[in-house]
């Protein structure tokens, strides 16, 4: 999640899971996932919380085991290409300008602005050009170091449901995701573990 994003570059935990949408090695394609989900009367999403980042589909029954190939290339084997990364940063851009008009997203960068500077839930996570250098081929370079950090089989849960039989859909897993990185790894949290909570849990005097 966000509160993993490296000090020096805000916002690249969110930059990653817009990246891997834009194409792997065995589906180079920009947006094939999608495609593929859309043709078989899907829908897909993913979204960047504080301490964990979650992608999930849904779609046509029979369609499942084609997804899932596509799904479990997003983290075995990712392009993070010069093109894609150049120009999805314009996108990040784009939602971090429409987050500035929203009272949820003002709210949340007061509550922040409260945080212990020194607590990651202290920092910008959203991400925006300024922060992700223009997608340069330091920010490629970051995505690739974060993605063999933290998309690693130990720090990561994956839930299937299909019309398939049991057998049938844990087949299914190994053989598309059994190319995780394993462990052994420390949990992504471990970094922030044993801090203090972000927030003064003390009560402010009375004002008199």
């Amino acid at each position: 999640g966000s509160m993993s994003n490296p000090v020096e570059w805000p916002g690249l935990a969110h930059f990653c899971e817009h990246m891997l949408f834009l194409g792997t090695k065995r589906f180079p394609g920009e947006g094939e996932f999608e495609r593929f989900i859309a043709a078989n009367a899907g829908s897909n999403n993913a979204f960047t919380g504080s301490e964990e980042t979650n992608y999930f589909f849904s779609v046509n029954g029979d369609a499942l085991p084609g997804a899932l190939t596509r799904f479990a290339d997003f983290f075995t084997a990712p392009l993070f290409s010069e093109s894609g990364t150049t120009r999805e940063v314009d996108a990040i851009d784009a939602e971090h300008a429409k987050n500035l008009q929203s009272d949820f997203w003002r709210s949340d960068a007061v509550l922040r602005l409260r945080a212990r500077p020194d607590h990651p839930y202290s920092r910008f996570f959203t991400g925006n050009r300024q922060t992700l250098r223009g997608g340069d081929a330091d920010a490629r370079a970051a995505l690739f170091a974060f993605h063999r950090a933290f998309y690693r089989a130990p720090q990561m849960a994956l839930a299937v449901a299909g019309p398939q039989s049991l057998d049938a859909l844990q087949r299914l897993v190994q053989a598309n995701f059994g190319a995780l990185p394993p462990g052994p790894a420390p949990p992504a949290s471990a970094a922030y573990d044993a801090l203090p909570p972000p927030f003064d849990t003390q009560p402010e005097p009375p004002v008199a």
